[in-house]
């Protein structure tokens, strides 16, 4: 594996990132959650060589539609006797388009433009959209590679402007053919238009490590991570320390890239979070667990056009009852790739 195909998967990842808001207590936009999704899938060069890579077009880009079904969009109780419908039918929309401004063999230097939208039928409040913009960067030096990315958002609920995220991160990745160290420095601070005590800024230490299913194909791999910090708040009691663990397992045919027929993905996570202290009215501050399982599976139709299936199931246990919930999410997608 080439320093430059470790860059392109993980520039995948961080360009096509899932919502990175984490949820203060009462905010309306953490209700919500995107789809889960195979960010990998957009790296069609995976396979290509360094060479092959610097040949194409600066510009890519990946765009795809999805349908399902949510249980609980609204992240609440099930048993809440103020909310009667929690789920019901999704659909999605979520776009990416990449500029490399440096394409040389052991340096990149690329810009993306993100838009993502979740539409559910019975859940009004639950309707968001993202749009922002994301860059990353890397160099080979020696055997590292270090890097860096940098990300605004700003996010809309319900047709009314919700917050506004800034993101950072600092690495120094050490690929080998067989493995990959990947620890990370991780920034995001996060303004919400109507909710002052929940802004803040968080900053957590991530590490992952990449066993290679098949040497040098990053995009068949066993991954474990642990991912811990803190989310400092205008007030305490929506500040928190967290530990998330965390393991997934992501098979690829054999084959030269697009021309790769299956693409699964297994993963589970753990959250441990305990806030400074106890909301308003309260007795005790809240502890939380939450526990992830879920998978992926999408099939290559044609050299660009891909289609798949998800699926996830998500509990939050705490001590403060009125804050537990469980989530199941499935449904289809359809994605094309340039």
């Amino acid at each position: 594996m080439t320093p430059m195909q470790l860059f392109l998967t993980l520039t995948a990842s961080v360009l096509a990132a899932e919502d990175p808001l984490p949820p203060p207590t009462p905010a309306p936009v953490a209700q919500t959650a995107t789809q889960p999704t195979a960010a990998d899938n957009a790296s069609a060069p995976l396979a290509r060589s360094p060479n092959a890579a610097a040949n194409r077009s600066p510009f890519s880009g990946r765009f795809v539609l999805g349908a399902g079904y949510d249980s609980n969009a609204l992240l609440l109780e099930d048993t809440n006797q103020f909310v009667t419908e929690l789920g019901g039918p999704t659909l999605s929309a979520s776009a990416l388009l990449r500029y490399r401004i440096l394409r040389e063999n052991d340096h990149r230097l690329e810009i993306g433009a993100i838009f993502d939208h979740d539409y559910y039928a019975d859940q009004e409040s639950a309707r968001q959209t993202r749009v922002g913009l994301a860059g990353t960067w890397a160099k080979r030096v020696g055997q590292w590679l270090p890097g860096a990315s940098l990300g605004a958002y700003r996010y809309v609920v319900d047709g009314d402007p919700a917050a506004t995220a800034i993101s950072g991160s600092l690495s120094w990745n050490r690929p080998t053919p067989t493995w990959a160290a990947l620890p990370s420095l991780d920034i995001l601070h996060i303004t919400y238009d109507d909710l002052d005590a929940a802004d803040g800024l968080q900053i957590a230490l991530n590490y992952r490590h990449w066993f290679m299913l098949r040497p040098g194909q990053p995009a068949s791999r066993i991954e474990a991570s642990i991912k811990v910090g803190v989310y400092s708040a205008d007030e305490d009691f929506e500040s928190y320390t967290f530990v998330r663990p965390g393991a997934e397992i992501r098979w690829q045919d054999p084959g030269t890239g697009e021309l790769s027929h299956w693409t699964l993905v297994g993963r589970a996570w753990y959250e441990y979070r305990s806030y400074d202290e106890a909301v308003p009215l309260a007795n005790e501050s809240e502890t939380a667990h939450r526990f992830s399982l879920g998978g992926e599976a999408d099939r290559r139709l044609l050299p660009w056009l891909t289609g798949g299936g998800y699926a996830a199931y998500t509990v939050r246990n705490a001590n403060i009852t009125s804050r537990e919930y469980d989530r199941f999410q499935v449904g289809l997608r359809l994605g094309a790739t340039f």
